[in-house]
């Protein structure tokens, strides 16, 4: 080996080895933000749907399980299957508005079979992707993702207004707490 070839620290770069100084904040960073989001949309689904609060846990510890675990498959791939890259896997939106169809009908044991079946369709499209890709241009992906947004707002503006069935739900006082903690998380940054 050649002592004087210089060795590349790029955090960015593919071969590039940094040093811990700085992979291990920003991946700190990754697991906080894995959680807030893995959490918020058990919580979503779980409150939506009534379920009682021991069934509320085992969703949330269900959903960080799972994607606890596509992280390590992304990471440390199989063959074809993972990307060999430390790409954080965590629950998506897409799937609110069915789970809480399904969940308010059926309860929890329905959930968790439509996200097994679910799962298993998901990985059998992603090994034909390719060749149906040109029937999902950009417009089509687009207005997918707009429609699930659009329909979530109730989600997102019922828990601004402090949750329904609550006593203050819709009062003035639940909007300037979120006001406040907002205007307290921009100084923070700053």
């Amino acid at each position: 080996m050649n002592k004087n070839k210089a060795t590349n620290t790029s955090l960015f770069d593919y071969e590039g080895k940094p040093g811990w100084g700085k992979p291990i904040p920003l991946g700190v960073q990754h697991v906080l933000a894995m959680i807030v989001g893995n959490v918020t949309r058990s919580i979503m689904v779980a409150a939506a749907t009534g379920i009682s609060m021991d069934e509320r846990t085992l969703l949330v510890q269900s959903g960080m399980f799972i994607a606890g675990l596509a992280t390590f498959m992304q990471l440390f791939a199989f063959k074809k299957l993972g990307a060999k890259l430390p790409v954080i896997m965590g629950i998506s939106f897409s799937y609110i508005p069915v789970l809480l169809a399904i969940g308010t009908e059926y309860g929890i044991a329905a959930i968790f079979g439509a996200q097994l079946i679910g799962s298993f369709a998901a990985l059998l499209m992603g090994f034909f992707i390719k060749p149906i890709r040109k029937y999902f241009p950009p417009i089509v992906a687009g207005t997918v993702v707009l429609t699930i947004g659009l329909s979530l707002y109730p989600i997102g503006i019922n828990y601004m207004a402090g949750g329904i069935g609550q006593p203050t739900y819709g009062s003035l006082m639940n909007w300037q707490f979120r006001q406040k903690s907002c205007t307290l998380m921009k100084k923070w940054m700053r």
